[in-house]
């Protein structure tokens, strides 16, 4: 995973060298020969950063979590997923974690909800799970199913949460799936959750806010793809980053409403 830096949060200068990597440490059996992808980043309420990650062996995606005071120097804590009598769930496959943020200006700052953290991951279907800490979760109920006749019939994966007054906005990424892994449709959703009990489901889009449209979403390592990377608020507006294509990093603004 690399780090880049920017300003005004459009143009942005990579470091030359990654930020976290298959090591040869106690996560080799997770992270090797695949690596570690998807990477999403909070703030702690206390200060430094928490990276939720997925390790993929090539069989198995695996959510596992890392911290770090400055993004830069980074600490990794091992598998994030725990079952209800505190267990790691070594072999569930999981990925994509959201967790659940409230704005503080413009910083987004991981939310305790009931003296809580909540995150939002997995695709079929999406689930919820809690934390104490931000490093250790117990996985909970589903929180969103795919519509099989409707406009996100196969997968629903957790791009980012943000909490509102109105409720938890979830922006989640959806695939319809052809034959093998052709993707016949692609499209960023949105979800509105209960502010109190983020696992229950108050409304949610019946069509996407965002699609493939240029010829690097259209043909890239994945044709035909858009998802949701990470949001930032920007003063007046949001900024949405997204990845398209499978292959590049892409960004669209939008008026911050909340």
């Amino acid at each position: 995973m690399g780090l880049a830096r920017s300003r005004d949060g459009l143009a942005f200068r990579r470091s030359p060298s990654p930020v976290l990597f298959p090591d040869h440490d106690a996560l080799r059996a997770f992270e090797w020969p695949r690596g570690c992808e998807i990477p999403r980043v909070v703030e702690h309420p206390d200060g430094g950063y928490i990276l939720h990650y997925t390790a993929y062996d090539g069989v198995t995606a695996r959510l596992c979590v890392a911290s770090s005071p400055d993004l830069v120097t980074w600490t990794k804590h091992g598998l994030a997923l725990r079952d209800a009598a505190g267990r790691p769930c070594p072999d569930l496959w999981s990925k994509s974690a959201a967790v659940v943020t409230e704005p503080r200006g413009d910083r987004l700052v991981a939310s305790r909800i009931n003296d809580r953290y909540w995150m939002y991951f997995g695709e079929r279907p999406m689930r919820a799970a809690t934390s104490t800490d931000l490093l250790h979760w117990t996985v909970g109920n589903d929180a969103l199913h795919a519509r099989p006749d409707g406009p996100d019939p196969d997968v629903t994966e957790p791009g980012v949460a943000v909490r509102t007054s109105a409720g938890i906005v979830v922006i989640y990424n959806n695939f319809q799936f052809g034959t093998g892994t052709r993707v016949l449709c692609s499209g960023l959703f949105q979800a509105l959750f209960d502010a109190d009990r983020p696992d229950r489901l108050l409304d949610r889009a019946t069509a996407p806010f965002l699609i493939p449209e240029r010829d690097h979403e259209l043909h890239g390592c994945v044709d035909g793809v858009v998802f949701c990377t990470g949001l930032v608020r920007q003063g007046g507006r949001w900024l949405l980053y997204f990845n398209g294509g499978d292959w590049v990093i892409s960004v669209a603004a939008a008026p911050a409403a909340f």
